[in-house]
Parts: C-alpha cells; structure tokens; sequence
C-alpha cells in the first residue's frame, strides 16, 4: 500500500515574487515524489483568499491522515511549517527533508520504492534529477 505524505514549508511571503517561488516549490516536490510512489497532499493547492487560521486547520486534518512529512527547504523560517512539524512529530510521522541536491532523500526514501515498485536505486536518481 502507498504511503502518504505531506509537503510542508514556507508558502507566504513578502513579495508576489517570492510566493510564486514558495509555491514552484511545492508542485516541483509533489511531482517527484508521485514518482517515488507515494499519495501527496500538498496544502498548495488550496484556494486563496482563506483566513490563516483556516488554512492551519486543513492543514491539520491533512497531516492527520498522513504517514510522512517531507519538509521543504526554508521550513525552519515558517511558522505555519514549524507547527506542522511539531504536530507531525506528536502523531510520530516519519520525517524527510528537502535538501539542495536531494540525494539524500533518494537514499533515505529508496528502501520504500525498491522492492514495491522493483526499481533500482540508481532508477530513482535518474528520474530525481531536473532536466
């Protein structure tokens, strides 16, 4: 069965610019980790124009149902990212992070892919890598 995981990280900013980058973000995570085989829940795609309190708690729900956290680079500066942390940890998600190169996630997260959807290690490295 597919694991479920949320995307958290920074989405507000001070600038459109800025936004539009934190929100690149999210669907350039969602999509490779589709690929890496899990269901995806990605608090990006909510409607904008809600107040922050309500976004809080669908993002909430969203963890609730989830069995990993993947946290995106910048989540340290969010406080919105810093509490879903803190909630994941409390409901004991497994917990992976965004880093600039995303080998490490490639080698933390194989072991889940490999024997489900008989690929190889070197298999994911290659559809991880932008092209």
């Amino acid at each position: 069965m597919k694991k479920t995981i949320y995307i958290s990280g920074p989405i507000t900013a001070a600038t459109d610019e800025q936004q539009a980058l934190n929100l690149r973000a999210f669907f350039k995570a969602e999509a490779k980790l589709q690929k890496l085989g899990f269901v995806v829940l990605n608090p990006a795609v909510l409607p904008v124009g809600l107040p922050y309190k309500s976004y809080m708690q669908i993002d909430v729900a969203m963890l609730q149902v989830c069995d990993c956290i993947y946290m995106l680079i910048g989540h340290a500066c969010s406080p919105g990212a810093k509490g879903e942390l803190a909630i994941a940890k409390s409901i004991k998600l497994e917990e992976f992070y965004e880093s600039e190169g995303d080998d490490a996630l490639i080698r933390s997260m194989a072991g889940y892919f490999v024997e489900s959807n008989k690929a190889t290690s070197q298999d994911l490295s290659t559809e991880f890598v932008d092209k």
